[in-house]
């Protein structure tokens, strides 16, 4: 019976030491796009990439303004916004790419409304992909004991952390199975080109010529932002703050079917909750308005399509001109 237990162990062992390098060493063999993404992410900010150069605006946020704006169309941009990121993500973010490639100009943030109240990235991409260190996480978890009432983070915090650094296997096993184990590397390959031609923007596939469906807002009541995020919103805006950086915070277009179906009482608290930020700091550009397009230029109920992409970049160049932030 110790022999049988003994090989099982031993078995066991080796399968687990060489599912873990598989798993340190090809991720490009594996990844489905959203995991890739952050291979990309850590690759830009952890060391210098000849592609990236010193771009002056870079561009923060989630999803929505990768699908809204043609970053090629902007001089000198480039984005690190990442789907589903909080102000968590795209704080640490900002410094590390300050650290590297120096202050740029501009810094222009657009994070959606759900995820200034609830986190979607953060355990499932950004620790999954390592991408934060044991100090980083340090200083997150002091904020989640600072506002212990915030239920962003569940009590096993350091121990979700300890399986992902151990590689737990039902983490990974969608991507491996996806790409039956070794079979992701050529698409992947591709799909950083595109982002790298993109100027870092992460192209948003499946989208439609027009989407009338409600995006996710439309579930919330009320709009309650979480006291971890609304603190790190304003963290990153001190950065720019300390560090003689422009900022704009502006929120991407929603489609007209989700504007007739946003609780009246969400929108007012959110319009206040900017409000709030705007008057801390009046120097910056801080848009507390909810911008809605006609559903033909949706490619799903979030992002907007290739025609809604052109007609938002030319705006947004508009607005940054008007504002005196575009030559």
């Amino acid at each position: 019976m110790k022999n049988l237990i003994f090989r099982f162990l031993l078995i066991f062992i080796i399968f687990y030491i060489s599912f873990y390098i598989y798993i340190e060493l090809c991720p490009l063999c594996y990844d489905n796009p959203n995991n890739t993404r952050w291979y990309f992410l850590k690759e830009i900010l952890t060391k210098k990439q000849q592609y990236v150069g010193k771009p002056q605006l870079l561009f923060l946020g989630d999803s929505r303004i990768n699908a809204a704006i043609d970053f090629k169309k902007i001089p000198q941009a480039w984005s690190l916004a990442t789907g589903g990121t909080t102000p968590i993500e795209n704080y640490y973010f900002l410094k590390r790419f300050i650290e590297l490639y120096g202050k740029p100009k501009l810094v222009i943030l657009s994070i959606s409304p759900r995820f200034l109240s609830e986190k979607y990235a953060f355990w499932p991409y950004a620790v999954r992909n390592d991408f934060f260190n044991f100090n980083e996480y340090k200083e997150i978890f002091s904020y989640v004991k600072k506002y212990p009432n915030d239920t962003i983070f569940s009590n096993f915090f350091w121990g979700k952390i300890i399986l992902y650094k151990l590689h737990y296997p039902a983490y990974y096993q969608y991507d491996i199975y996806r790409n039956k184990v070794f079979f992701a590397y050529a698409k992947n390959k591709k799909f950083i080109r595109r982002m790298i031609e993109n100027r870092g923007g992460r192209p948003i596939p499946n989208l439609k010529d027009s989407c009338s469906e409600a995006n996710y807002e439309t579930r919330y009541k009320n709009f309650h932002p979480s006291s971890i995020l609304t603190a790190y919103l304003y963290k990153m805006i001190e950065v720019c703050q300390d560090s003689n950086i422009d900022f704009v915070f502006i929120a991407m277009p929603m489609n007209r079917t989700s504007e007739r179906l946003l609780k009246p009482l969400f929108v007012k608290n959110y319009v206040n909750f900017m409000r709030k930020i705007k008057s801390h700091y009046p120097q910056f550009l801080i848009s507390d308005t909810l911008y809605f397009y006609p559903d033909s230029l949706f490619g799903d109920p979030s992002h907007l399509n290739a025609k809604g992409k052109k007609i938002y970049t030319e705006f947004f160049r508009n607005y940054l001109k008007i504002n005196g932030l575009l030559d």
